[in-house]
């Protein structure tokens, strides 16, 4: 059984806050602000898990250490004292750490090399560690990084970066051939899973990110949107099999909950808005959390 159950953006500043719906089930909060300057309510958010008796799945704010264009900003240790001094007092519920999600995939949608992206995860974990040795660092590879060419699996002969512990991954598409053929090469969920494990070294561990979201359909037709609701039924089942099969499996985590997601025009409409498929991600996280 995973360690952890939760929804990826349960607590963060940019979608409605959905801790208080999934509390009963859940065992980790994922809680973020938008920057810096939302520390006030980053540490409300804190409070509140802490509350419930939650970890706290702690995403640090990208500009901390990070410019837009994913270069290490001049201040980053300056930036990370500043954020340490507001959430060192919750820091005993911090599961783990996460500086910056799907480094690799975002770096190469820019033009960021991977060898570049690696050396700026080992700066930000060095320092991490020289204040919080005993926490976890941890972010997500996606299907992006497993191209043929131009990517972390292709271009590194070890694209896990030192002082990091868990590893995210999530292809939102086919089970048995996720990603993009026009693209890249497909494959199923559970062959790039082994591919990560293939590069971890002892101790460490990965992390699943389920499709737990309808891209609301354009023109508007509920019907449609429900029915694509009821497949996601078997996914979720895909996962959590997956996850009970696997011992280095240490969380479990859905995206969507909320419906806040608007991207290109299209909401995201998370598993409350399906009763059926709600109740599946309840009874999932009962299970693992023995709530």
């Amino acid at each position: 059984m995973p360690t952890y159950f939760g929804y990826f953006g349960d607590g963060f500043a940019w979608l409605t806050p959905a801790t208080a719906e999934v509390c009963g089930h859940v065992n980790i909060s994922w809680v973020s602000a938008s920057d810096l300057a939302d520390m006030t309510g980053l540490i409300s958010r804190l409070t509140y898990a802490h509350r419930l008796g939650l970890k706290v799945a702690l995403a640090v704010p990208h500009n901390v250490f990070f410019e837009e264009n994913l270069t290490l900003t001049a201040k980053y240790a300056d930036n990370w004292e500043y954020f340490v001094y507001h959430v060192r007092p919750y820091i005993q519920d911090v599961a783990f750490l996460y500086p910056l999600d799907e480094p690799y995939s975002q770096g190469k949608v820019i033009g960021t090399p991977a060898a570049d992206m690696k050396a700026r995860l080992e700066t930000v974990a060095s320092l991490i560690k020289t204040t919080f040795p005993a926490i976890p660092l941890a972010f997500s590879f996606s299907a992006i990084d497993f191209d043929t060419q131009e990517s972390a699996f292709s271009d590194l002969a070890n694209p896990v970066p030192a002082g990091y512990y868990y590893f995210g991954f999530d292809c939102y598409g086919s089970w048995d051939s996720c990603g993009e053929p026009d693209y890249r090469a497909v494959h199923p969920i559970p062959w790039y899973v082994s591919q990560i494990e293939g590069k971890l070294g002892a101790g460490q561990r990965i992390m699943l990110f389920a499709d737990a979201f309808i891209r609301q359909a354009r023109p508007a037709d509920p019907a449609r949107d429900s029915a694509n609701a009821a497949l996601l039924l078997v996914r979720a089942d895909q996962y959590y099999q997956l996850a009970l099969s696997d011992s280095l499996i240490v969380g479990l985590f859905g995206f969507l909950y909320q419906d806040d997601y608007v991207e290109e025009s299209r909401r995201f409409l998370g598993v409350k808005h399906w009763p059926a498929l709600q109740t599946r991600y309840v009874e999932i996280g009962r299970r693992i959390t023995s709530k």
